[in-house]
């Protein structure tokens, strides 16, 4: 059982108002066959549906296979420029974590500092940083991020 999770932007209007009369399902299979290159057929989709009513609403796609959403997942950077992207459906403990993340990753760059999440880690200024060590100093709204690395610096973050 494998997730991927497709979000339609509105950056790529002129796209989705051309395709939006088609089923969701219609609508996923052309663009991995035109945009990713990747051939899918109906039966590799266990289910897809819209997260919402809204026209430009994500698609939820689960597919059958692993080897499907590899070659999909291998292919997505063909996605750069045009305001789509694919990502990981997440339980809902795991969306926290990465919202907690993305705010001192805010935080850092309003400082001037270089940050980027990978995975389970804050990477600032080449030094990993996991929820733990972040939430061990002050929070975001009131406090800085020091410089002092975790447990786990010298290793490199598990991008699973």
């Amino acid at each position: 059982m494998s997730f991927v999770y497709w979000v339609k932007s509105r950056k790529n209007e002129s796209y989705w108002s051309t395709s939006n009369k088609e089923s969701p399902e219609e609508t996923v299979v052309d663009l991995f066959r035109n945009v990713l290159h990747v051939t899918v057929e109906s039966r590799d989709l266990r289910d897809v549906h819209t997260l919402g009513n809204e026209e430009k609403s994500p698609i939820l796609v689960e597919l059958t296979s692993l080897k499907q959403k590899t070659k999909i997942l291998k292919n997505a950077h063909k996605l750069k420029g045009s305001g789509l992207y694919i990502s990981y459906d997440l339980i809902p403990e795991e969306r926290q974590k990465l919202q907690t993340l993305s705010k001192y990753m805010r935080e850092a760059k309003a400082k001037g500092k270089k940050a980027q999440i990978r995975g389970r880690y804050l990477i600032i200024n080449g030094k990993n940083y996991n929820i733990v060590a972040l939430q061990n100093q002050e929070p975001p709204t009131k406090g800085t991020i020091s410089n002092a690395p975790n447990e786990r610096d010298s290793h490199r973050p598990n991008t699973r």
